[in-house]
């Protein structure tokens, strides 16, 4: 009874759908090759053709006319048309994973055909039925299917119906991984396609037999078949075969471990998808790419594929592949440990329904579990894994009734005959058995009523867990609602990150063009005869800019640092030799402040070590400079000593303490914690007293973060500080390098440069005080430039006269300095002059973004006569060597 209540409900729900669809299409006469004079012959064809030609480039248009075509059936009432139409509807459910629309659809075809004794499309139509049921994992009555079809083409001898019911018995056993047995099949498919059926017919079987082979180790023979299939398509011109071989060599690759040669073949098969506009095998195929770079690291990549694909998919057509794409979603950003961003995919990957693919949704659940219980949410962590298992443990039991079905058929198929004669045997127990059926009866219902009990008991636990379950359900989408603020406020912050960023860019550079014109002015002033109140006053405007200049570049430090754009980049380097330049900058300030500034380097320090000497030299800086600043008598003391060392294949791990100890103001216990904060001083009071905004310590505690450390205090107010941290570092004792410090010595000013180094120079520059600064410069060196106000004017002066250096700034009006580069690599290619950016942009990637442009140097604003200078004797040389 209750097996023909489900079998009529789903033959109800199919016929529900199937009406709704066809009210909802529009008229078959509307469609573009529908012709009221078309014979019943014709009209089947043109239907049949337009919805193959459309399914591979518009599923939802294949499926219109498909309906539009059983509409035109059931008006001509013609059980021929009817056949077809049912079978074309059943293909498109199939296709969108509706197996019971699909079942019933073919069912009603296979009734048809047999009425009309059509044993050429009940070929057809059995194997389609078995695709379903392979489709839903019942591979017995798959294999039933199939083996009637294979029957069916045999006794009309259709060698194309054999060939592609072995191709289909060979899936069943492929899935059940008996891959011996399923290149049998296909090899006697591909024989009887050779044979009998056009060429293009055998890349289907070539295809498999690759995969097969792959999957016995064998990668060269399945290699082999897949590009006997690829030769095949490109003669043919099969592209939508063409594009899925290129899928299948990039698995083949994967499998191998020839993990390079897997990328350009996945790249080959997404380009033919592309131009076909076939986005079914596009997805499908970028999904599986996706993954192979999650497993090689590249989560990022990944990421931005799979949610690029995302609009584009529908959860009715392909739920099994969107729950896929979900949970690879949600397992990188959980790598990535953005836990909020984590659940919010894997929530959309079970919360899909009608997914056959239970596999995924296990995998999805721990996942969850394991977040819920990183974040404490150990209740709802439980119910996430008690959802897993019980999961878990339905895939454990299909997969035990497939080997079972699986052993049952090779059993069977080898003791038939040992079989029949125990036959006889069993019919002479039969009797001995009718003696003991009483004493079985008693037996049988006694545990009849002990079952219903216990099934009435769990009926009632049953229920109370439903409402649990319901419970538990609120609570997970007031969670879901509760994350999808969390993620906007989280955008909303970035966003907001990514505007102070521009802004501090922006100012920057605001701030540098006259500061620029402030210091070259004050340079060149300085050659000049003075009075000494001139040169007091002088003075004074150098120490000032300067400070400025320090400043601005702290400022710029802190926002590099909070945008993430610092990087630790770890090279060999001389630590000895870098802690004495450090030494050196700051003993002249301690002797003009009276203090004993003393330095204690650990002869155990490693000759050559690993590391990033321009960033920890500027950690060591800051602690050194804050320490000379706030101690006005006593000691400053820098000690650098080794305290661990570890062997390692190539070389040492040696950890090193950096340690500064001053006997200077202090800091009191409550405002230790808060000195490493942004813009943050003592008080006020000492803001006003000493010099500085309280940026240094938290740009320090950012870059050691980066490294793995972070700095420590000890201090007592009005007694002195002592601020340490400890870095591990890789010294090598064999590395053959010999690391020499740059060169410092200064570029005396030439006033003849222009005769040694004679040059064509064009300046390109908006701001006047800064056109006369560089003129005035360049005059001096005796050179006589060309001055232009922006770079439509560069380009105008280069079509009238040739130069050899452009010093180009990057914002000015009309035309901005990046496209006048371009521009002139676009018209002139190498013979274009050399183009030297003078920009108050200071962030870290804009010399990185010039470069790219086309210009081929880059100097800071604000500017010096030393680096204008060797920045000529440079190109000189290059221009004419």
């Amino acid at each position: 009874m209750k097996f023909w209540y489900n079998n009529t409900l789903t033959v109800i729900i199919a016929i529900f759908a199937i009406s709704a669809n066809l009210m909802g299409q529009n008229r078959y006469d509307t469609l573009p090759f529908f012709n009221e004079n078309l014979s019943t012959k014709q009209a089947e064809k043109e239907f049949v053709n337009a919805i193959v030609v459309k399914n591979e480039i518009a599923h939802e248009i294949s499926s219109n006319i498909a309906f539009s075509y059983l509409q035109y059936a059931y008006d001509k009432k013609d059980s021929n048309l009817l056949r077809s139409a049912y079978y074309q509807v059943g293909l498109i459910y199939l296709q969108d994973t509706k197996y019971d629309s699909s079942i019933y659809c073919f069912t009603n075809s296979k009734k048809i055909a047999e009425s009309l004794h059509d044993t050429l499309n009940l070929i057809n139509i059995e194997r389609a039925l078995g695709g379903v049921y392979l489709s839903t994992k019942k591979n017995d009555k798959a294999t039933e299917n199939f083996k009637i079809s294979l029957g069916l083409a045999k006794a009309v001898e259709d060698s194309l119906g054999m060939a592609k019911a072995l191709n289909n018995l060979s899936l069943v056993s492929f899935k059940a991984a008996n891959y011996d047995e399923s290149l049998s099949y296909l090899k006697q498919a591909l024989d009887l396609k050779i044979a009998f059926a056009p060429k293009f017919e055998q890349i289907s079987t070539l295809i498999n037999i690759g995969d097969n082979y792959s999957k016995l180790k064998s990668f060269d023979k399945a290699l082999s078949y897949l590009n006997r299939a690829k030769k095949i398509a490109v003669e043919f011109n099969k592209q939508n075969k063409l594009a899925l071989i290129w899928k299948h060599i990039a698995n083949v690759y994967i499998d191998k471990g020839d993990y390079k040669l897997a990328a350009p073949a996945f790249h080959k098969s997404m380009n033919i998808s592309r131009q076909l506009n076939d986005n079914a095998n596009l997805n499908l195929t970028v999904k599986n790419y996706a993954e192979f770079l999650i497993t090689q690291g590249n989560l990022s990549k990944a990421g931005d594929m799979l949610e690029a694909i995302l609009p584009e998919m529908n959860e009715k057509q392909n739920p099994v592949l969107l729950t896929e794409i979900f949970y690879d979603l949600g397992k990188i950003a959980y790598e990535n440990k953005n836990y909020i961003k984590a659940q919010v995919w894997l929530n959309q990957a079970v919360s899909i329904t009608d997914v056959p693919n239970q596999n995924t949704l296990v995998k999805a659940y721990n996942l969850l579990s394991l977040i819920s219980y990183l974040d404490g949410e150990y209740e709802l962590a439980y119910h996430h894994l008690r959802i897993s298992e019980m999961l878990d443990n339905q895939i454990k039991k299909q997969v035990s009734t497939d080997k079972l079905y699986e052993l049952q058929v090779k059993y069977n198929s080898l003791n038939d005959k040992k079989s029949i004669e125990q036959l006889l045997e069993v019919t002479e127990l039969k009797d001995k058995e009718r003696q003991k059926s009483k004493f079985y009866f008693l037996i049988t219902f006694l545990l009849f009523i002990i079952t219903l009990a216990v099934a009435i008991a769990l009926a009632r636990q049953a229920r109370i867990k439903h409402r649990q379950s319901a419970e538990l359900k609120n609570q997970i989408e007031d969670n879901f609602n509760k994350t999808k603020d969390l993620i906007k406020a989280h955008k909303l912050a970035e966003e907001g990150l990514q505007v102070k960023s521009e802004f501090i860019a922006m100012v920057s550079h605001e701030i540098r063009t006259p500061m620029n014109a402030i210091i070259g002015m004050s340079s060149l002033l300085s050659d000049t005869e003075l009075t000494d109140y001139q040169k007091n006053y002088l003075n004074n405007i150098s120490i000032s800019s300067n400070n400025l200049l320090v400043l601005l570049n702290d400022i710029l430090d802190f926002s590099r640092v909070e945008a993430g754009k610092v990087s630790i980049k770890l090279q060999p380097s001389n630590l000895d030799k870098e802690l004495k330049h450090v030494i050196n900058m700051f003993e002249p300030l301690a002797q003009e402040k009276e203090l004993s500034f003393t330095s204690d380097i650990d002869k155990k320090l490693p000759e050559i070590c690993f590391i990033d000497a321009p960033r920890l030299r500027q950690v060591v800086v800051n602690l050194l400079s804050n320490a000379i600043k706030f101690t006005h008598s006593g000691f400053v003391k820098l000690t650098v000593m080794v305290t661990n060392s570890e062997p390692t294949l190539n070389g040492d791990m040696v950890t090193i303490r950096f340690m500064v100890e001053d006997s200077g103001i202090g800091v009191p216990q409550n405002k230790q914690s808060d000195i490493f904060s942004s813009f943050n001083q003592l008080d006020s009071k000492v803001s006003r007293q000493y010099s500085g905004v309280g940026l240094g310590l938290s740009i320090s505690q950012g870059i050691l973060g980066m490294m793995g450390t972070r700095i420590r205090l000890e201090s007592e107010f009005a007694k002195g500080s002592k601020f340490w941290f400890d870095i591990k570092v890789k010294s090598d004792k064999n590395f053959k390098k010999v690391i020499q410090p740059p060169k410092t010595s200064k570029v005396k000013f030439d006033k003849e440069l222009g005769i040694t180094c004679p040059l064509r120079i064009l300046v390109a520059e908006d701001n006047e005080i800064n056109q006369k600064l560089i003129q005035i410069n360049l005059n001096k060196m005796g050179y006589n430039p060309v001055i232009v106000s922006n770079g439509q004017e560069a380009l105008d002066q280069i079509k009238i006269q040739e130069f050899d250096v452009v010093f180009m700034d990057v914002q000015m009006p009309v035309m901005d300095g990046v496209t006048a580069t371009k521009e002139l690599v676009r018209k002139y290619g190498k013979e274009k002059p050399v183009i030297i950016a003078v920009t108050a942009n200071a962030m870290g990637t804009d010399k990185q973004s010039y470069i790219q442009a086309g210009m081929d140097d880059y100097i800071s604003k604000p500017f010096t006569t030393k680096e204008i200078d060797i920045c000529l004797r440079n190109w000189y040389i290059r221009i004419h060597s």
